[in-house]
């Protein structure tokens, strides 16, 4: 559980997505690991830079970065309520899905240009913001998670 929500937050994928991730989509350009991620919304090929401090524990998956008892795929309705129950033992009031919307504004608040958190999202421009897709770069969104982690350091 805690594997997929800080995924979804660093890489601000739909919780399909980030379900859906397999080691197989892992890759490394530049001596930095990347998913290829193609979007089931959009049919978008994403580009996400895998956080450094996540690596560990996705390379310990054997097929499904997030997966079950028996390393199966959650499928999102599954994971909503497994998630849900979490949540409210938490006190907390969130969805799985929010937190592709936390991890843009973060990113954004980090100081990030937009154009670099559309190519991490795999929207396609900035007034919707919210569409199919956009040309992504390893280079832009490697730039976005490396300046939203610089940014989460000096905030402690």
């Amino acid at each position: 559980m805690a594997l997929a929500v800080e995924l979804n937050f660093y890489i601000c994928q739909r919780p399909a997505d980030v379900l859906k991730l397999r080691k197989a989509d892992l890759y490394i350009k530049n001596g930095a690991y990347f998913f290829n991620v193609i979007q089931n919304k959009t049919g978008a090929n994403v580009h996400v830079p895998v956080p450094p401090e996540l690596l560990p524990d996705i390379l310990k998956a054997e097929d499904y970065i997030v997966a079950d008892n028996k390393g199966h795929p959650f499928d999102v309705n599954a994971f909503g309520r497994l998630f849900k129950k979490v949540n409210d033992a938490c006190g907390f009031n969130y969805t799985f899905r929010l937190l592709r919307h936390s991890g843009s504004t973060a990113y954004a608040e980090a100081g990030v240009n937009t154009s670099a958190i559309i190519a991490l999202t795999g929207h396609t421009d900035e007034k919707i913001f919210n569409t199919t897709y956009k040309g992504n770069s390893e280079r832009l969104s490697l730039s976005a998670m490396n300046k939203l982690r610089e940014y989460r350091k000096e905030k402690k």
